[in-house]
C-alpha cells in the first residue's frame, strides 16, 4: 500500500516549472494542468501520465505556447486507488468514476463525469493491476475526447 511517489515528484516538478504540453488537432489545445481537490492524489498523477502518453501516441506533440490553455480540475474520483492494485486475479467489478471541471478562456467551464466499469470472471485471468491500467487508459482517452470537443474560439 505505497503510492507512486516518484511519479508524484515528477508531476509536481513539471507543474512547478510551468511545463505545458500542447498537441495539434482540428483545434490546437494546450493541456495546462490537472489539479486534484480530493484525497486521490495518486489517481491524478496516473491520469496525468496516461493523458500525456495518449496525446503522444495519437497526436503530434509540441511544447509551444500556441493554442488554447485548458485547465482540468479533478473534483472527485471514486474507485480503486492506484496503490491498492495488486497482482491478485480479479473476479468481480472494477469501476472508476471521475468528475472533471474543464476550464478554457475560449469557452464556458464544462463539467463532465466520466466512468468506466468492467466485470471480470475467473476465466478472464486478469489481475487487478491490469484491470486498473485498462480502466485508466480508457478514462484518459475519454478526457482527450472531451478536450478535442471543446468549442473553438470564434
Amino acid at each position: 500500500m505505497k503510492p507512486y511517489y516518484p511519479l508524484l515528484f515528477v508531476a509536481l516538478l513539471l507543474s512547478s516549472c510551468g511545463y505545458h504540453l500542447g498537441y495539434s488537432t482540428s483545434q490546437s489545445i494546450i493541456l495546462k494542468e490537472i489539479i486534484n481537490k480530493t484525497k486521490h492524489r495518486n489517481i491524478e498523477v496516473e491520469l496525468y501520465r496516461l493523458v500525456i502518453e495518449e496525446i503522444r501516441r495519437t497526436h503530434s506533440l509540441s511544447l509551444s505556447d500556441k493554442g488554447t490553455e485548458v485547465t482540468i480540475i479533478v473534483e472527485s474520483c471514486r474507485g480503486i486507488p492506484i496503490y491498492e492494485a495488486t497482482n491478485i486475479p480479479l473476479v468481480g467489478d472494477l469501476s472508476i468514476e471521475i468528475t472533471l471541471n474543464i476550464q478554457s478562456p475560449d469557452s464556458k467551464p464544462v463539467k463532465r463525469t466520466l466512468s468506466v466499469s468492467e466485470r471480470y470472471d475467473d476465466r478472464a485471468n486478469i489481475t487487478l493491476e491490469m484491470a486498473k491500467q485498462t480502466a485508466l487508459s480508457r478514462l484518459a482517452q475519454s478526457i482527450i475526447l472531451e478536450l478535442i470537443s471543446l468549442p473553438a474560439k470564434p
